[in-house]
């Protein structure tokens, strides 16, 4: 099945996960150049990609595999190099080497196609481009060694999490 879950961040900024997940976003500015091209895959609310598209001059596309999403985003944010698109990170409509950043955060534990969809990252992002990767770890978000959280199909130590991203 490759439809991620409905599990999103609101715009309510008065929730316990709302920092963490500007955070995220924020970790990313200082490594942005004033033209980068940027992904922002399962964008959800798109609060993150507008938050880029304030950072650079670049276009910044914000996917998600949730139409009503993307349409809430279109409805939401409005910058002149933010657009928003229906995407399946295991297919991605873009040319190889096309992309100089590629933001995706708290997403591959949603789908049992995660393989698919870093193959897709690495095949978009552009030689020495950074993709900027975030889901929990496996041992603090579940200790008790099972998955307990109904919308993750799978969650990853940070040595299979490395393991992946390198293809070992």
């Amino acid at each position: 099945k490759r439809l991620m879950s409905s599990e999103r961040q609101l715009l309510e900024t008065d929730n316990p996960w709302w920092g963490e997940h500007v955070h995220r976003y924020q970790e990313i500015i200082p490594h942005l150049g004033s033209g980068d091209k940027i992904l922002d895959l399962a964008c959800g609310t798109g609060f993150g990609s507008n938050i880029l598209a304030g950072h650079t001059k670049g276009l910044v596309i914000g996917g998600d595999i949730a139409a009503d999403a993307i349409q809430d985003c279109n409805r939401i944010w409005e910058k002149d190099n933010l657009r928003f698109e229906v995407l399946d990170g295991t297919r991605l409509p873009y040319e190889d080497n096309s992309f100089d950043k590629i933001a995706s955060f708290e997403t591959i534990e949603h789908t049992t196609h995660y393989r698919e969809m870093i193959n897709e990252f690495w095949r978009i992002l552009k030689p020495g481009g950074i993709a900027f990767i975030s889901t929990p770890n496996f041992p603090v978000n579940s200790p008790s060694g099972k998955v307990t959280n109904p919308y993750h199909t799978q969650e990853f130590t940070y040595d299979e999490l490395k393991n992946i991203l390198t293809g070992i």
